[in-house]
């Protein structure tokens, strides 16, 4: 028969429901011709044994046959490999002046490229050299037996692999611990494996000193004294109070959370943060430019904005949103450094913060009040700048 270039191997995803897979194309004498092996879900790979785990039909049929697992159907996500894996042997014996018959011939010649190929399946699985490379004794044969027993090998600086450069890994036995440790991805897995975020949560946690000492233990209480030159009394862990000033920070910063937690004491610096911000007229305006900045200390807010329109459409005429943070109740004025191209020609113009608005009002002329009147248009741009509480 014709044998294709189809190396004599055959691959099968377990389902839960087929326990009969086929090996088309390969004529075989004996279920030992066949190398049968699965692969569990946990990657674990069992061969399987003809007569004990499978049985075969389909023997000497060109259009090959299929074998059955005797523990019934495989498991769903189990891999299954059918493998030609005959032993070479010549059991043909040709004799001078005796009859020969040409299916015999090609028989063998068939059981040879099946030989062949399989060979060529079992090379193509396995590590070897690139295909521009020459190979050598140095570069591909492994050290000798007692070299190698219970030490690692690695490739030198010229690629070799030789007795010299292999490593031994020394007596030291690796728990199971560090071997938990040692597979973490991330800073952040190796800090949860050492316990060391549930160590430093706890000591944030501790109500008051004896408890805090009793977390950090005596070892810690005495570094962190000996690092600090201070006792760490009870005043010092409960309430960090610096009792003559100022504190100095010599390197790094304080940083609060990204959610504020809000401190009920007057005196109590409880949120510090910078950002940016996008006035808007709403509607379907046109900008040249939209800037704003703020910086939070605690419950005060103090923002910067620029807003430069190019077509006004249908947005507000006298107030602009966006701003970071909602103000507590009341009007918080705001200065206004620069306008061009306002809809009104004023003499003056303050903006306000309301809630969630910026409102802005002008006078004209000499007034004793203030107007809120149409101050955006096409092309009108406006910078402003100031405080308000929240």
């Amino acid at each position: 028969m014709a044998i294709d270039t189809t190396p004599p191997r055959f691959d099968y995803v377990g389902n839960g429901t087929v326990a009969t897979y086929d090996f088309p194309n390969l004529k075989i004498s004996a279920g030992t011709d066949l190398r049968v092996t699965v692969k569990n879900t946990a990657g674990v790979e069992t061969q399987l044994v003809f007569g004990v785990d499978f049985t075969v039909s389909g023997l000497n049929l060109t259009t090959g046959g299929s074998i059955t697992l005797t523990a019934g159907n495989l498991t769903s996500g189990y891999l299954l490999t059918i493998r030609y894996d005959k032993t070479p042997q010549q059991t043909t014996d040709f004799r001078n002046q005796g009859g020969v018959f040409l299916e015999v011939i090609e028989d063998k010649f068939d059981e040879v490229v099946r030989f062949v190929q399989s060979l060529r399946d079992t090379v193509q699985r396995s590590m070897h050299l690139p295909e521009t490379e020459v190979g050598t004794a140095l570069a591909t044969v492994t050290p000798t037996l007692a070299l190698r027993a219970s030490k690692f090998a690695y490739w030198d600086s010229a690629g070799n692999l030789t007795g010299v450069v292999v490593v031994s890994p020394g007596t030291l036995t690796v728990s199971a611990f560090i071997e938990t440790l040692l597979d973490d991805a991330n800073a952040g897995a190796a800090r949860a494996t050492l316990g060391v975020s549930a160590f430093i949560d706890t000591l944030l946690n501790d109500a008051d000193a004896a408890t805090a000492r009793g977390t950090l233990g005596a070892a810690g209480v005495t570094a962190i004294e000996t690092l600090t030159n201070k006792t760490l009394t009870a005043p010092i862990l409960t309430s960090p109070t610096v009792s003559s000033g100022p504190l100095t920070m010599t390197s790094g910063k304080i940083a609060f959370p990204a959610i504020q937690i809000p401190s009920a004491g007057a005196n109590d610096l409880d949120d510090y943060e910078e950002g940016t911000w996008t006035p808007s007229l709403g509607g379907n305006t046109t900008y040249i430019a939209q800037e704003g900045t703020y910086t939070k200390i605690g419950n005060f807010v103090f923002i910067r904005g620029r807003i430069s329109v190019n077509v006004l459409g249908t947005g507000a005429v006298n107030n602009v949103t966006g701003i970071p943070f909602t103000a507590a109740v009341g009007r918080y004025p705001l200065a206004v450094s620069f306008t061009a191209g306002l809809a009104t020609a004023v003499v003056s113009i303050t903006g306000q913060v309301q809630s969630t608005l910026i409102n802005f009002y002008f006078r004209t002329a000499a007034s004793t009040s203030d107007t809120a009147g149409t101050v955006f248009g096409n092309a009108t741009e406006i910078s402003f700048a100031g405080g308000y509480f929240i």
